[in-house]
């Protein structure tokens, strides 16, 4: 590019395609050099294709921004591919930080969804809890206490049967039936307070 260099931003300014073809071609592998370079000395690992083609186009902007000002600004003081080189450092720093600071909005988001959906899940659980509790509280004294021996305390029948004064054959029936008026009692709960989510009956 050595002698034509402000003809050919001179080109470029005047919007001459041919001039902007021929820089695409001539500066291709400085700014992808460049890319990578500015990469590596930030310790980043390697740009990807889609990486330097964004990049790529962001220079493109840059350089047709504001009337062209950026070129305007090279006067051929130092080499097209030195000014060239500053450019594309910064262009590729500016994506850097975007980058940055967009994955941290995106933690920031996922970390905020993460509590949002615990808080939503215990107020699930909570709800489910509320609806057990009040279900239980409908059932007679000997389904209560049954159902207490076996899921709260965790007896065995034969220990129920020992607590109840009953055969230990008798327990699986009797246990059964508080269940099966435990889930009824549920939907009925659930039915009068217009839920839909079904707590999980012993």
């Amino acid at each position: 590019m050595e002698g034509t260099e402000t003809s050919l931003v001179a080109g470029m300014i005047e919007g001459n395609e041919h001039s902007w073809e021929d820089f695409g071609r001539r500066s291709k592998p400085l700014v992808l050099a460049r890319i990578k370079r500015t990469f590596a000395e930030l310790n980043y690992n390697p740009p990807s294709v889609d990486t330097c083609c964004e990049i790529t186009s962001a220079l493109h902007d840059l350089l047709l921004a504001n009337d062209k000002r950026a070129l305007k600004s090279f006067q051929g003081r130092s080499k097209l591919s030195t000014w060239l080189t500053v450019i594309i450092r910064r262009v590729t720093i500016q994506h850097l930080a975007t980058e940055q600071r967009l994955a941290k909005k995106r933690d920031r988001e996922t970390a905020l969804e993460l509590v949002e959906q615990k808080e939503k899940t215990a107020q699930e659980h909570q709800g489910r809890l509320n609806i057990l509790k009040l279900a239980k509280s409908k059932l007679s004294v000997d389904d209560q206490e049954i159902l207490k021996l076996h899921y709260e305390r965790e007896l065995s029948y034969s220990q129920i049967a020992k607590h109840l004064r009953i055969s230990t054959n008798a327990v699986g029936p009797k246990l059964s039936r508080a269940r099966t008026r435990l889930r009824d009692q549920i939907r009925r709960v659930e039915s009068s307070a217009g839920n839909t989510t079904e707590p999980r009956a012993p």
